[in-house]
């Protein structure tokens, strides 16, 4: 027995997708003893995981190997524990440019649904890319299977549009309270010329919480009209 793999791919990325992988792995090195079994008989155990968003926006690669490290003298603590995470929309390798096997099952995945099953390119005209292509052939032409198929499709759509519509409401939410702040830090100015007072620089006023803003108007205006 030399290592155990657990592969997964995935569509969307669920809320505990990070600890939901460790719970995976953590099971998979688990098993490996028994009641009396010694700890010399434990593998390494890896993860692998493909996946159809990014997880890690500010890192340019596309394939991030994750271990168990001294984070300040980067030491490692041991290589039973490995986490492979491969994300797909990072991968733009042309089939010109593929290399090693790892980049050509990347590109297999983000252009199958494109290419010819019959007539496959080089260096994807090979017996494993073959059969993989009838695999998913036989799936997809499966009524059931494309049923959920076309479920899972509709789901990723669904969230992807409320992503969306989260994101340009938040937007909106922000513009408001910006147009909200203008106003108050505007009568805010308008009191204190009527006051004669000098006028709080905008800056300042603009660190300041809208409740607080709010607080300083009822306060000035309550002054402008006892004056």
């Amino acid at each position: 027995m030399g290592r155990l793999v657990d592969v997964e791919m995935q569509l969307l990325l669920p809320e505990h997708f990070r600890v939901r992988i460790l719970y995976y792995w953590a099971a998979l090195y688990g098993k490996q003893l028994g009641e009396s079994d010694r700890y010399s008989l434990l593998r390494p155990a890896i993860s692998i995981c493909f996946v159809n968003q990014t997880l890690f926006p500010g890192v340019k690669d596309y394939h991030l190997s994750f271990g168990l490290f001294d984070r300040i003298h980067d030491l490692c603590f041991s290589d039973h524990i490995q986490v492979h995470l491969l994300e797909l929309p990072k991968f733009g390798r042309r089939l010109e440019e593929l290399r090693s096997p790892e980049e050509i099952w990347l590109y297999f995945l983000r252009h199958i649904a494109t290419m010819d099953a019959d007539n496959l390119p080089a260096p994807l005209n090979e017996p494993v890319y073959r059969k993989a292509t009838k695999e998913l052939e036989m799936l997809t032409t499966d009524a059931r299977d494309r049923e959920r198929y076309e479920a899972r499709q509709k789901a990723f759509r669904d969230h992807m549009s409320l992503i969306e519509e989260s994101t340009e409401k938040a937007r909106e939410e922000g513009r408001q309270e910006g147009r909200q702040e203008g106003e108050l830090i505007g009568r805010i100015h308008l009191c204190q010329r009527l006051l004669k007072q000098p006028l709080t620089p905008r800056e300042e006023l603009a660190t300041l919480p809208v409740e607080e803003l709010r607080r300083r108007v009822d306060s000035l205006e309550a002054r402008v009209i006892r004056s």
